[in-house]
């Protein structure tokens, strides 16, 4: 029977050394697989918001006269930003850049407008060892780019040339 006490004692030791080892292991999933993930579902909203500005700038460009349109895209994007998905982009002080440009098709008198929007989010977790990564430390830009065709080509003045 001195064999049996002997393999009840092994065993106890022997759990007690995988508790021990689950800690370890507990800290090391959470920091390589957890909180990444958690910054990658951040990048994927950050993505989804900046796609719906651009979006939202765009159609807003096809229906206004180009002389107006700064201030249309400038009462956009401070609009999202204040409100809605892009209250919770992290983007620090900086709002995202907007730029327009206006092209003749050469079918009649139509015009295509571009809007180009950069959004610049900083991450949700700095990961320590992963800093110099964009959106898992770093900050990281993306750049969405629209074109659509003006509703009322006849509200578009050519800018004069030089």
């Amino acid at each position: 029977m001195n064999w049996l006490s002997h393999l009840k004692h092994r065993r106890l030791h022997k759990g007690q050394a995988h508790s021990a080892e689950f800690a370890i292991a507990l800290g090391v999933i959470l920091v390589v697989v957890f909180f990444p993930f958690i910054d990658y579902l951040f990048l994927s909203f950050t993505y989804g918001a900046g796609y719906y500005l651009n979006f939202v700038q765009l159609r807003q460009a096809a229906l206004t006269k180009n002389a107006e349109v700064k201030a249309e895209m400038d009462q956009i994007t401070a609009d999202w930003a204040a409100t809605g998905m892009g209250k919770f982009v992290n983007q620090g002080q900086s709002l995202p850049e907007t730029d327009v440009t206006y092209k003749a098709t050469g079918v009649g008198t139509d015009v295509e407008v571009t809007v180009t929007t950069k959004v610049t989010a900083n991450s949700l977790i700095s990961i320590p060892g992963l800093s110099h990564i964009p959106g898992f430390g770093a900050p990281i830009s993306f750049v969405f780019s629209g074109q659509r065709l003006l509703e009322n080509s006849g509200d578009y003045t050519a800018p004069p040339t030089p």
